[in-house]
């Protein structure tokens, strides 16, 4: 540019004035000043420019980094959360098996109740019952009934039913074993135990313990039972002795108490708890 400058130069003093070059020499270099300046302003714009888009463009990245900063922390926080959501989920499912189980159990347990109640509440009728029926010999002092061990017992006295140190019926404790015959008759699908029981005087026939005479005493009361119309099938007699004494044998009342025919209503093993198992076992 220089030189195509000098060259016009060259040509110019040629062809015109001194005045004339000198004022077009003014007004060229004036141009080059204006050039210089508008191309100095140029640069600083430029360098100005280059600085802004150099911020710019660092901020931008500082500003995606910590938008990618942001959306990692967000992304991590929804993972945690859902995976939250998993384990509450899975903790309720379990907590509403659990639940669906422990109702079943808690159905299952009141079922059972129930079926107990119900199997109470006859036993207790059927004890009302028997109570009733045995009102008069109860009142008259033959017998009495209790509950022992969960079965009901018809207690007799052995001196009403048997003189002293004998092991037959006296003619009164044939008809108190008749009556008693009678209302346990009533009682269906119910099997019957005749328990002899002695104090602990020695029993004074030659062999014999207390064993015999208690034994023989409830067979007795057995035989006459089946001769007042009791099935064989449904009766059977055991002794005690004087093992089972419902009172210490230190006075002849107590002596009195511990001498004693018992008549035990024996219970239906189906309806007691875990019968059925007991029945799987067996089959195994």
């Amino acid at each position: 540019m220089k030189i195509l400058i000098l060259l016009s130069f060259v040509f110019l003093t040629k062809c015109v004035s001194s005045s004339k070059y000198e004022d077009l020499e003014k007004k060229h270099t004036d141009l080059e000043k204006k050039c210089e300046e508008n191309e100095k302003k140029l640069n600083l714009e430029l360098t100005t420019c280059k600085a802004k888009i150099d911020e710019i463009t660092k901020q931008a990245k500082a500003n995606e980094e910590k938008m990618l900063i942001e959306l990692k922390e967000k992304e991590e926080s929804f993972n945690q959360q859902l995976k939250d959501i998993k384990s509450k989920y899975s903790k309720a499912k379990k907590e509403r098996g659990d639940l669906k189980n422990s109702l079943s159990e808690m159905e299952k347990a009141m079922e059972e109740l129930n079926k107990r109640k119900a199997e109470t509440d006859l036993r207790i009728a059927e004890f009302k019952n028997l109570l009733a029926k045995f009102r008069s010999l109860i009142d008259s002092g033959k017998l009495k009934v209790k509950i022992e061990d969960g079965r009901m017992v018809v207690v007799l006295s052995s001196d009403v039913l048997f003189s002293s140190g004998s092991r037959e019926l006296s003619a009164n404790g044939k008809t108190a074993i008749a009556e008693v015959t009678t209302v346990l008759a009533e009682i269906g699908d119910r099997k019957f135990q005749v328990e002899g029981h002695t104090d602990s005087d020695r029993y004074r026939v030659y062999g014999q313990t207390n064993w015999e005479l208690a034994a023989f005493r409830a067979l007795n009361v057995l035989h006459t039972m089946v001769e007042s119309g009791m099935p064989k099938e449904k009766i059977s007699a055991a002794s005690f002795g004087e093992t089972r004494p419902v009172a210490e044998n230190n006075s002849s009342e107590n002596k009195k108490l511990n001498r004693r025919i018992e008549i035990v209503v024996v219970p239906d093993l189906s309806l007691l708890p875990g019968f059925e198992d007991l029945k799987k076992l067996e089959s195994e």
